[in-house]
């Protein structure tokens, strides 16, 4: 089934009214329709008795594009019929020229309007084209370039103008309706034969002509926001408008075939298609020498009309489609030159620049040294969007002799690449100077606007995955400590999978500089799960304070306590409380790690390396009960504060549990030396009650404690 277009019919029945339609209209557009399609004024003038509107119908989706005819054979004077076609967006798209749809209307005969019941069949338009030499303007018309400066040089007003007859006007709205892009001709409002002003509170026309006589004798009744072009009155034309009227003059297919391409992200305003003429007409398809094909002198222009990213995408494509298509290298580089050094255009560009980049990725491949003196200027420019993708797609060109030529024209330049593609450290070359890359990498890192947390495992893992096996020089081997602060910076922030076994490698390589950056840092629980992979809870993290440890342990995520790292890094802290000295502060993480590892010994689903870490610091039992772990962190724990004389607020807070405080109650009950430290907790607990819970006083009241 083809496409179709829905038709009403509005005349004299009593009164003016709807008399047939193809569609079931809403109550506000039948009464929006009825007042437009009645006679535009008082009474008919001679030369006006057919004219034409447009408007489009809110609610409906559709464009009202009407014909109205004098009706001189009805009984009562004034009386119009007017036949409305209802033009749905896909008819817009549809047709090649949206005038030739003025072939369909049919003035009705009185008393025969079974027709206009159904849809018209768009598929009839092909036998019935508007006459081409027709549709062009006459000589006759007056004011007409006038008119176009006054639509689009001043889109904000109703412009306003006059016509001996209907038909000049006619000629004039359709040509000028024809050659807008799809969105403002969905929007477009016009009247060929307004025989009085038909602006209104609630639809104000861009375009009105009156019959001469009539707007002599209304205009000083006009309002100011209206704009008057007649009498050789009307803003003086501008250069594009002059060259746009000329193309109505002769039309070419050049300028429509350039509508259709960039109209489809442009808004319904003539604000915008008055934009979208001044840069067809000035850009270098219209200048002498131009090659009729847009350049990358267009840009500047483009990005002056549509400076934000997300504006007139397809009219940005239009004009680096235009450069793709120049034969010499030279060209695309002084367009990628502009795209990524001039910051208007950059920005302008930004959404649609790559697609351009990657279409030169064989121009680089060919011939990369031009790319390579460009890219020079790029790596000391902030960094955008495009210049990235040009980085990326250099980065992808680099071999063995290029990767050496870069370094040594810029080191710079070479970590530019390594940020674009990471996969370039494996290349031998460039670890004849290891001391770059390991700064290279340094500087990767340590760079926050440069590059995403991603680059964690982007950058680190192919670097440490091609250090492993080589022998460093001394400079290097330092610049390789120097990387262990920037890895934890970035781990701080987001899980590494990628990277996590090259990353603990490096840690586990350099346990005294992984041991200052937690001194001189605060950091988060996804650096306790890599540290506790990679090193051993020995003393000597004791200069790292326990409000560090506390810190970073209420960043753990939600599966920190059932997760095999999440445990793991849980007992790698359990572990330096236990091997803490007397004097350290390390009792006050006690309450937020004793619990998780306790619960997991008891569904026995301690990792293995969790309990790698903590079995050298927990009391062996006998053979018959060693495999009781539970007992064996209960005793450790208790053992730890009868001897390091620590706050029991703080025991007392991690053995909340009913079963657990028991067993502990129980273990030191059984000794007289262990027994002081139920002493000491029940003076914690007449002092400050709040410190335990009442089942632990409870507890403590049956052992005769408090």
């Amino acid at each position: 089934m083809g496409l179709e277009v829905d038709q009403v019919l509005h005349g004299y029945a009593g009164g003016h009214r709807l008399l047939e339609s193809s569609r079931k209209l809403s109550v506000d557009s039948q009464r929006a329709m009825l007042v437009l399609s009645d006679l535009a004024g008082p009474s008919i003038v001679p030369g006006f008795e057919s004219y034409i509107t447009g408007y489009p119908l809110q609610g409906e989706n559709v464009f009202a594009f009407a014909r109205t005819w004098y009706a001189p054979e009805m009984e009562r004077p004034g009386c119009v019929w007017t036949h409305t076609l209802l033009l749905s967006p896909l008819v817009f798209d549809a047709v090649r020229s949206v005038s030739g749809l003025a072939q369909m209307f049919s003035r009705p005969i009185a008393g025969d309007f079974s027709k206009y019941s159904s849809p018209l069949a768009l598929a009839s338009l092909e036998d019935s084209k508007a006459d081409e030499k027709e549709a062009r303007l006459g000589p006759s018309v007056l004011n007409f370039v006038r008119v176009l400066a006054a639509l689009y040089q001043e889109p904000g007003r109703s412009v306003i103008s006059d016509a001996i007859e209907a038909e000049f006007a006619d000629r004039i709205i359709l040509n000028v309706w024809d050659r807008q892009h799809r969105a403002l001709q969905n929007n477009f409002r016009f009247s060929s034969g307004s025989l009085s002003n038909r602006n209104r509170d609630t639809l104000t026309f861009d375009l009105q002509f009156f019959p001469t006589r009539v707007l002599q004798s209304q205009t000083r009744s006009l309002a100011g926001t209206e704009l008057v072009v007649a009498e050789s009155k009307g803003p003086s034309p501008g250069d594009w408008i002059v060259s746009f009227a000329e193309d109505f003059m002769n039309p070419a297919e050049e300028f429509r075939g350039f509508v259709r391409a960039v109209e489809r992200d442009l808004p319904g305003s003539r604000e915008t298609f008055a934009k979208v003429l001044r840069i067809y007409w000035r850009s270098s398809v219209n200048q002498v020498g131009g090659g009729r094909a847009p350049s990358e002198a267009d840009f500047p222009l483009v990005s002056q009309e549509y400076p934000a990213p997300t504006e007139a995408r397809d009219l940005k494509r239009w004009t680096l489609k235009g450069v793709q298509g120049h034969t010499t290298l030279e060209g695309k580089i002084e367009a990628l030159t502009m795209l990524t050094t001039d910051a208007v255009v950059g920005r302008a560009y930004a959404s649609v620049a790559t697609d351009f980049v990657e279409s030169i990725r064989d121009c680089i491949s060919s011939d990369p040294a031009p790319f390579i003196r460009l890219a020079e200027r790029l790596v000391s420019i902030q960094s955008t969007d495009t210049t990235r993708a040009f980085f990326r797609v250099l980065a992808e060109q680099v071999n063995e002799s290029m990767a050496a030529t870069i370094l040594s024209a810029d080191p710079a330049l070479m970590t530019a690449c390594l940020v674009a593609r990471p996969s370039l450290f494996v290349i031998d070359q460039l670890w004849r100077d290891a001391g770059f890359l390991v700064a290279a990498n340094t500087s990767i890192l340590n760079d926050e606007s440069l590059v995403p947390d991603s680059l964690v495992s982007r950058c680190v893992e192919p670097f440490l995955a091609a250090y492993r096996g080589r022998t460093l020089n001394a400079s290097a081997a330092a610049g390789l400590r120097r990387l262990v602060g920037p890895v934890l910076t970035r781990a701080n922030r987001l899980p590494i999978e990628g990277a996590r076994s090259a990353v603990e490698s490096l840690i586990a390589a350099h346990p005294a500089v992984t041991r200052a950056w937690c001194q001189a840092n605060d950091f988060a629980y996804s650096a306790i799960e890599l540290i506790s992979n990679a090193m051993e809870p020995s003393g000597e993290w004791s200069a790292v304070s326990a409000d560090k440890w506390t810190s970073a342990l209420a960043s753990a995520p939600q599966d920190a306590s059932t997760s095999v790292r999440g445990l793991s890094g849980t007992s790698f802290v359990l572990a330096l409380v236990l091997s803490a000295e007397s004097h350290s502060a390390m009792y006050k993480v006690l309450p937020a790690v004793f619990e998780p590892i306790h619960a997991a010994a008891e569904t026995e689903s301690l990792p293995d390396r969790a309990w790698e870490l903590l079995e050298p610091l927990v009391p062996r039992l006998s053979k018959r009960r060693n495999w009781d772990y539970c007992e064996r962190l209960r005793r450790a724990i208790a053992d730890k504060w009868l001897h390091a004389d620590w706050p029991t607020s703080f025991l007392l807070a991690a053995t909340r549990r009913p079963d657990t405080f028991q067993r502990i109650v129980e273990y030191c009950a059984d000794s007289s030396e262990r027994s002081e430290l139920l002493q000491r907790m029940g003076t914690e607990v007449r002092q400050h009650p709040e410190a335990a819970t009442i089942e632990q006083v409870r507890l403590l009241k049956r052992a005769d404690i408090v």
